[in-house]
Parts: structure tokens; sequence; C-alpha cells
């Protein structure tokens, strides 16, 4: 996150800079691990027909994360204005 200081990600390194001290690398690990853990929630309900949404800045790093650009891939999503469009018109609010 921007709002994060010292910074521990990038728009080159999403997932955490390579520089990290421990302490770090096992937050950015940590945070990684759930936003994993999210996106396979997200696939889940998209796959039994459900809908759902997905809260964070446009600015977060998140958004640039391989997990993330993967979701979005796969699901055909496009982020405009705010909103991820899916498809078949489920819409996911960002905040």
């Amino acid at each position: 996150s921007i709002a994060q200081t010292p910074a521990i990600r990038s728009e080159q390194f999403p997932e955490g800079l390579p520089t990290l001290d421990d302490y770090h690398k096992a937050k950015c690990k940590l945070g990684n691990y759930m936003l994993t853990t999210t996106i396979e929630f997200h696939t889940i309900q998209m796959q039994v027909g459900n809908e759902g949404g997905h809260e964070n800045p446009l600015s977060s790093f998140q958004w640039l994360a391989a997990v993330m650009l993967a979701f979005l891939y796969h699901f055909q999503m496009i982020l405009y204005n705010c909103q991820l469009l899916q498809k078949f018109g489920r819409r996911y609010f960002l905040a």
C-alpha cells in the first residue's frame, strides 16, 4: 500500500520489495496469502453463480499482484471507473 511507511510494495514489486527486512517480508507474505485466499473464495463464488465484491482503493498495489491480474484476466473482467464488470453483467464494486 502507498499508505505504508516505510514502503513495502511498489508498482514494480506489488508482492513486496526485494530489499525488505525479515519482519516486512513476513508482513508481505501474510498479505499475499490473504489476497490469494480471497481470490480463491471469489472464484468459487463465481463458479456457483453467486456475486461478490472486492473493496480496495484503486491506488492499492494489490490490483497489480500476479494472482489478482490472473483472476481478472481469467474472468475477462475490466477495470473501469472504480467498478469491475464481469462479462456476464455481475458487478464487483470497489471503494
